[in-house]
């Protein structure tokens, strides 16, 4: 499925998303084609993800002043790049920088777990994708995975939840209604039905 033709979009740089519609399980298989080209590349750096649709929401290099003292990436890196994916990931569901200005919305993260598979070093080159675990009347779980693109390695993965705030009232507020449909697009979920948000 084609969500608004973002995630067609998303296939740039040399990722690309290669859908199976047929299948029973519904499965879409992300291939990192950047880094060497050898045989079985592509193979081993596939994702499976049942269900879930994966967008591209960052890339980026690792500098060196993101290093600490032992010449890995420090965490608050992981973080600001993670951070970084989360807006796009936002922005191709419908919660717009113009949307949220217009309409006095705002998101905030109320739960966020990381886990650390991989060591980064400057120079390497990373990207993260994105997809929807859950979507519900005013708050959204979704997860992260930062990938070293040479390698193809998983380097972290986060999964964060995030309420749809009023920024006058400073409350939680509902989505609207074709931002769940579009969430639950992502996720892999039937859009629900008129007045059931």
């Amino acid at each position: 499925m084609r969500l608004f033709g973002l995630v067609a979009d998303a296939y740039y740089s040399g990722i690309s998303n290669e859908a199976t519609p047929d299948d029973a399980q519904g499965l879409l298989y992300a291939r990192f084609s950047c880094g060497a080209r050898r045989p079985g590349h592509y193979e081993r750096h596939r994702i499976a993800i049942p269900g879930m649709t994966t967008l591209l929401t960052y890339r980026g290099t690792v500098y060196p002043w993101h290093c600490d003292q032992v010449g890995h990436m420090n965490v608050m890196w992981y973080v600001g790049k993670f951070d970084e994916a989360t807006w796009q990931l936002f922005n191709a569901i419908g919660l717009t920088p113009s949307y949220m200005h217009a309409n006095q919305r705002g998101m905030a993260a109320v739960d966020q777990h990381i886990s650390y598979e991989r060591e980064l070093r400057s120079g390497a080159v990373v990207s993260v994708t994105s997809s929807v675990r859950e979507v519900h009347t005013k708050r959204i779980v979704f997860v992260h995975e930062m990938r070293n693109d040479e390698s193809g390695e998983v380097a972290a993965r986060t999964t964060l939840t995030a309420v749809h705030m009023d920024t006058i009232a400073r409350k939680s507020c509902a989505f609207p209604a074709a931002v769940v449909d579009a969430a639950r697009a992502l996720a892999g979920e039937a859009p629900a039905a008129t007045g059931k948000v």
